[in-house]
């Protein structure tokens, strides 16, 4: 079988890219990947084909690159998004019929209701897509539900829109094999979210991140999750490590009343 290529994408302005490159490198390993595009502040990749940009502050900040700025300037292959917490996992997995349809991303629900496809933090969107994104000039409006989030634009608010101009969203029971966020499987090609990165990474792998991944995951119940999984994996130099990071950023006490509220307990929290 001839396996077909695609180019990586990745948006990510944030000082320290320990994460950013670990995904990067998990994307090229695979053999899969033509060329590596970065939209950052500053070099990640050896061999990228980086772009100069100002910080990205926000979700419409981000979601303003996929929509508006990379469909122009890279137009004429498929493309891999990749995201600090979103990469390939088992390029054992891949299937070329990946790319036989114009978005597939991690399933957002096992309900197929013609709108569970998908995540955009790991996701394949053809050219053709592209195209019709400049052709629809999508906008971000961070006054709406989830109106500043680029892949709930693409794929819900504008999912009618998009597929009168024949594009096409993969089916569920392909996107289940293609990766996994919330709808949890192992047997995918690749991930999104930072309360599965112990689950697919190694902790050696992890553990020169752990800072920056607290840093960079402020939502309490996704940080708790993550720790959660650290336990499971038993990565317990990732944990104390996570939870010393956590000590010098102040955040214990605020973990500390979610996890009150639940019956999780967690070593090194006063959850009782």
């Amino acid at each position: 079988m001839i396996v077909k290529k695609f180019d990586v994408v990745i948006v990510d302005s944030y000082a320290s890219q320990r994460s950013a490159l670990l995904a990067i490198e998990k994307s090229v390993q695979t053999g899969l990947v033509g060329r590596v595009h970065t939209y950052a502040s500053q070099p990640i990749y050896p061999g990228e084909e980086f772009h100069c940009i100002a910080p990205v502050r926000s979700t419409a900040d981000y979601s303003h690159y996929l929509l508006n700025i990379i469909p122009y300037e890279i137009p004429d292959r498929p493309v891999l998004v990749i995201q600090w917490d979103g990469m390939p996992k088992d390029a054992s997995r891949w299937q070329n019929a990946f790319l036989d349809w114009d978005y597939i991303g991690a399933p957002w629900s096992e309900v197929d209701d013609g709108k569970a496809v998908g995540n955009g933090g790991f996701s394949l969107r053809s050219p053709r897509l592209r195209e019709k994104l400049r052709h629809l000039k999508i906008r971000c409006d961070s006054g709406q539900p989830d109106g500043d989030v680029e892949d709930h634009l693409i794929c819900k608010t504008y999912r009618s829109a998009i597929e009168a101009l024949e594009c096409r969203f993969a089916p569920l029971p392909l996107a289940q094999l293609f990766a996994v966020e919330n709808v949890h499987t192992h047997a995918t090609f690749g991930f999104h979210g930072v309360f599965n990165m112990p689950l697919f990474l190694q902790e050696a792998e992890l553990l020169p991140c752990a800072e920056e991944i607290c840093i960079r995951t402020p939502r309490p119940l996704f940080m708790l999750n993550f720790m959660v999984a650290c336990l499971r994996q038993n990565y317990l130099d990732l944990y104390r490590e996570t939870l010393r990071c956590l000590q010098v950023q102040g955040r214990i006490a605020a973990l500390t009343e979610i996890l009150q509220q639940t019956t999780v307990k967690l070593p090194g929290f006063n959850a009782e």
